[in-house]
């Protein structure tokens, strides 16, 4: 009887996630974040790969954020930056929701905004709206404005980190 439990996690991933996010190499990195020298062991005697326990679900949005987020502050894009993004996103998405909740339809709520939503982001957000109730965008909503306040005057490193959070916290809303 064997019993699939995962008791630690990959060395690797636990690095990244403790380090400042750096750009990586996808994927010539990726086995070293998702497999435990275990993995490796089972790997090696079964020639099956067990279930990686830091790119199932969750891990692997990490792993993403992380990247993401270095992505953005090499372009020149701060933490605080990506979370006013995000936090204008959601802004959107819970008005348009809001309306919709009213009896608005769909169509009529996107096509309200001034200035009107862009040709590209207007699938986009439609496909959101599929995903996010009004209360869990409320809920985005408080995370992001929490993270915004945090990283105000936060050094680097500890606003990617105050950002990665709040992304992660809003992924992990959006898969309930």
């Amino acid at each position: 009887v064997g019993v699939d439990a995962p008791l630690g996690w990959p060395r690797a991933f636990v690095e990244m996630l403790q380090q400042p996010p750096q750009p990586m190499a996808w994927p010539a990195e990726r086995d070293a974040l998702r497999f435990r020298a275990t993995d490796h062991f089972v790997k090696q005697v079964t020639g099956l790969w067990p279930l990686s326990v830091s790119s199932d679900l969750i891990g692997v949005v990490a792993m993403r954020c992380r990247g993401l987020l270095a992505r953005l502050e090499a372009a020149g894009t701060s933490a605080a930056g990506a979370l006013a993004v995000a936090r204008m996103h959601f802004q959107t998405l819970h008005l348009a929701l809001g309306q919709m909740e009213t009896g608005t339809a769909q169509n009529r709520a996107l096509s309200a905004f001034r200035p009107p939503l862009h040709f590209r982001r207007k699938p986009l957000v439609e496909r959101q709206i599929e995903i996010w109730s009004s209360a869990k965008c409320a809920r985005a909503l408080e995370i992001l404005n929490a993270a915004e306040t945090a990283c105000r005057g936060a050094a680097a490193g500890l606003a990617q980190a105050q950002a990665g959070n709040a992304f992660l916290r809003i992924a992990r809303a959006a898969q309930r």
